[in-house]
């Protein structure tokens, strides 16, 4: 069944079609012609069956893939440049779960990749720090939160000690060269 997901307004597309995996290509075909202004997210697995099949658009519709914290990059960067696609998503399935975190940064930091990183699944207003620092840019979360609290979450630290993402030189070095 799919399922519709809202992203603020501020991105240039704001409703988005989640496809679970069991999803079958005619099913994508069919929620394209439904609502072709809207980008389908289907499990990368499919994704690449449909993008060896047909292009990385149905009936007008842009499909774009997410992944589990198990499915691997390497598929994924081997099947079209990755920067071609809009939007990653990255699925949280509980919220102990770190390895999209992972594939955030691998995304980022090893592939370069330019695109839009949507995290999405079993997460919190008190992760979304994190995530930005990781690479994420885009979050949808599992309650609905007043934009002041998602803003305060984002910014209630203001210097971090590792490096990461957003940041890739650790404080010990800009401390050296302040």
């Amino acid at each position: 069944m799919a399922k519709l997901l809202k992203l603020p307004t501020t991105f240039s597309q704001s409703v988005y079609v989640w496809m679970p995996c069991e999803t079958t290509i005619s099913e994508i075909e069919t929620q394209c012609r439904v609502q072709p202004e809207a980008p389908v997210l289907v499990h990368y697995k499919l994704w690449q069956e449909i993008t060896q099949l047909k292009s990385l658009e149905i009936g007008g519709a842009k499909i774009l893939p997410w992944l589990d914290g198990d499915d691997s990059l390497h598929d994924l960067t081997n099947t079209v440049a990755l920067n071609s696609i809009d939007l990653i998503a990255l699925h949280f399935p509980k919220f102990t779960d770190g390895r999209p975190y992972t594939l955030a940064s691998r995304l980022r930091r090893t592939c370069d990749y330019k695109g839009h990183l949507l995290a999405t699944g079993d997460i919190g207003i008190d992760q979304l720090q994190y995530m930005e620092r990781c690479g994420f840019d885009m979050f949808i979360l599992q309650k609905d939160y007043e934009e002041t609290e998602v803003l305060k979450a984002l910014s209630c630290f203001q210097e971090h000690y590792q490096s990461l993402v957003t940041n890739p030189v650790p404080l010990f070095r800009r401390q050296q060269f302040a």
